[in-house]
């Protein structure tokens, strides 16, 4: 999928959309407007960032270890470095 460019850049207009979605569900949370919530939107950018560690790991190691548990290892890495909690 990522050596074929049309694949790719369906693939990137797809994480964008998923972007745009999860940007608006959290400023929804907080009440805010998602055009103007960088938090919102630098939380979503973080999140699917851990999507995409995790898919690219993935790939580099031809499978060896499964999506699941890159994801989860990626997104551990996420909340807990970049989206700690606020009290």
């Amino acid at each position: 999928m990522l050596s074929v460019p049309i694949l790719h850049t369906r693939r990137l207009a797809i994480i964008q959309e998923y972007e745009d979605l999860l940007t608006a569900a959290i400023a929804e949370e907080s009440g805010s407007d998602p055009a103007v919530d960088v938090r919102a939107r630098l939380s979503a950018v973080v999140l699917l960032g851990a999507s995409e560690a995790a898919f690219h790991r993935w790939v580099h190691d031809d499978g060896a270890r499964s999506y699941r548990d890159l994801s989860a290892q990626a997104l551990e890495v996420a909340l807990g470095e970049f989206l700690p909690h606020r009290a």
